[in-house]
Order: C-alpha cells, then sequence, then structure tokens
C-alpha cells in the first residue's frame, strides 16, 4: 500500500505506511509534526503501546557535534528495547530535519530541530530488523 501525505493541519496522521510483514501481519507507521514535538506511531496491533518521549539535546559546544538522547517511559511497560526503538526514530528524525535545514538553508549549520519525539510502540516481537524496516518506511516521510 502506498504512503499517503497530507500536509492539510485538519488531518491527522500527517504520513501513514502500512507494510504487510512476510507472517502475514501489517506494521502501520504513522507520523504527526505539532509545534512543540514529533508523534510517530508504530503499531502491529492497531493500538498506541508504550508511550516514550525522547528529548534531543544539541551541544552547543562547536567541537562537539552528536546530540545526545534522553529517552523516558511515559505510559505502558518500561522496556530496554521500547528506548532503543524510540531513541533510533528521535535519531532519524533529528537527522532528517538537519538534512533538511541544510539543503533549504545554503549558510546553515545543517543541525535540525531539537523538538522531542513522542513514540508510541506497540509491535508482536521488537528485535533488529523490524526496527530497521521501521527506519525505512520513515524515509519518505517529508514532513520534518
Amino acid at each position: 500500500m502506498p504512503p499517503h501525505a497530507s500536509h492539510n493541519s485538519v488531518s491527522l496522521p500527517s504520513f501513514s505506511v502500512r507494510k504487510e510483514l512476510d507472517d502475514g501481519s501489517k506494521l502501520d507507521v504513522m507520523c504527526t509534526s505539532f509545534v512543540d514535538r514529533d508523534f510517530v506511531v508504530v503499531t502491529q496491533v492497531k493500538k498506541l503501546g508504550t508511550l516514550v518521549n525522547v528529548s534531543v539535546d544539541v551541544p552547543q559546544h562547536p567541537h562537539q557535534k552528536q546530540p545526545t538522547y534522553d529517552t523516558k517511559t511515559l505510559l505502558g511497560r518500561d522496556d530496554d528495547l521500547m528506548h532503543v526503538y524510540a531513541r533510533a526514530i528521535a535519531e532519524f528524525v533529528y537527522k532528517a530535519r538537519s538534512k533538511q535545514a541544510a539543503s533549504t538553508n545554503a549558510a546553515g549549520d545543517g543541525k535540525g530541530s531539537s523538538k522531542p519525539v513522542l513514540c508510541a510502540i506497540s509491535v508482536k516481537n521488537p528485535d533488529r530488523d523490524l526496527l530497521l524496516l521501521v527506519l525505512d518506511l520513515l524515509k519518505p516521510c517529508g514532513i520534518w
């Protein structure tokens, strides 16, 4: 099924895609960008699941270029894999924003917005391959 993108402020989500997995289940990825944060939903069971907030701290010192990511479970099970998923999603969003900022502003520093990312994750068997698939499904999302 092709991705659906909508930049109309009335309709949500702003981006969504569904992928049928080898086991017959479906993986839905939905993204919305709000003024104060980005919201990413990853689900196989049509529920929000665990909510993890990721704060992105961009260093101001010129020698330190890599941001740090602080994850906090807001609701649901406090599981290390959920933190890994949320952190990877937040890093993807930050890098996509940085790339977009660099391409739209030739004199810019290439740094993206550091607004937080709220991730809702509900997957049956979280593993590395599924995470890589989620990140791949986020690539066409142009809302950042």
